[in-house]
């Protein structure tokens, strides 16, 4: 999704040096080895990469496969593009971008010639092997030199990376059904998730209500902002975090969080903590501070104030205004 404005929690580095988090460094991790390894101070354990799909990655696709895989876990509009770009100017943790935006894989399979040209896009091959191909033109898309692979991944966008994985590589007949992790981890190898939330959901929702709308809503002419589509916009977001915690739960992941707050005060120490964190090794290849948008970013919303004073009169319940039964 468009996410113009962005970033993160916890103050960084210090929040997420008080978890105790332990990363090996990627010189040491053993590429062949059928073991992946996690770790931290509450529990760890070994990912035995999983036998039961019906095809081998690597060896159907002949793509090379990332020796680390950061898969930036969001919901619209809570600053993952802005840390995206901080992330691309390291040079050392790929090209994350929005790869599975259901409004964008059309456009990413035209320029990776997966899709005939003409008004209809008709695809070139059948269902399985289209999502073999696309699975394996974004590893390339967003893998670096260095062997790491990022993907800017809402929680919508989580459910199409789901369905294509699934598509490409389906459980064998007779064989227990896999994990959306497992899933995910069989195309996405030694997949870490780095969680950005922003710590204030009433300015990520008044994000989301702007960027879906030419110009300030509240320029001259312009209506008044819909105060009841903001709040269930809040609600929205409120969904999107539940989910990505229920899915960290379910599948024991330990995610790196952090809040785009505390990205905007603090750009490099953010993402040094991150590099830190993935045991990338090498120093950025520059630094990145972006003063002008994250000015633009720091301008008051005029009508905020107005939709706070406003907000508990107003219905939660998406489709439900206040009163209504």
């Amino acid at each position: 999704m468009g996410d113009d404005d962005n970033a993160a929690r916890h103050p960084p580095g210090a929040a997420q040096r008080a978890r105790g988090l332990r990363a090996t460094p990627l010189a040491a991790r053993r590429h062949n080895s059928p073991l992946v390894h996690y770790a931290d101070p509450c529990w760890s354990f070994a990912f035995k990469r999983d036998p039961l799909a019906s095809v081998t990655v690597t060896a159907e696709t002949g793509v090379r496969e990332p020796e680390l895989s950061c898969l930036i876990a969001t919901t619209p509009w809570s600053g993952s593009q802005l840390l995206c770009q901080a992330l691309r100017a390291t040079r050392l943790v790929g090209d994350p971008r929005d790869y599975f935006n259901p409004f964008e894989v059309v456009t990413y399979s035209v320029e990776w010639r997966l899709l005939r040209p003409g008004h209809n896009h008709l695809p070139r091959y059948p269902e399985q092997e289209f999502a073999r191909r696309y699975l394996a033109a974004v590893t390339k898309a967003a893998m670096g030199p260095g062997g790491v692979l990022s993907v800017n991944l809402p929680w919508s966008h989580q459910r199409w990376l789901a369905r294509f994985a699934r598509a490409a590589a389906p459980d064998v007949p007779g064989t227990p059904t896999r994990s959306d992790a497992a899933v995910v981890e069989q195309w996405f190898p030694r997949t870490r998730y780095l969680y950005l939330t922003s710590g204030d959901r009433v300015r990520q929702a008044a994000r989301w209500y702007r960027g879906q709308r030419r110009g300030p809503a509240t320029a001259a002419g312009a209506p008044h902002p819909d105060f009841q589509e903001i709040r269930w916009i809040e609600t929205l977001i409120s969904r999107q975090e539940k989910a990505w915690v229920s899915y960290f739960q379910v599948h024991r992941i330990d995610a790196y969080r952090i809040e785009y707050e505390d990205f905007l005060t603090h750009p490099e120490e953010t993402v040094g903590g991150i590099l830190s964190w993935l045991g990338v090794p090498g120093s950025p290849a520059r630094p990145w501070r972006n003063e002008a948008r994250r000015r633009r970013l720091a301008v008051p919303v005029d009508w905020l104030p107005d939709y706070v004073a406003a907000r508990d009169r107003l219905s939660p319940t998406i489709g439900v205004y206040q009163g209504q039964g």
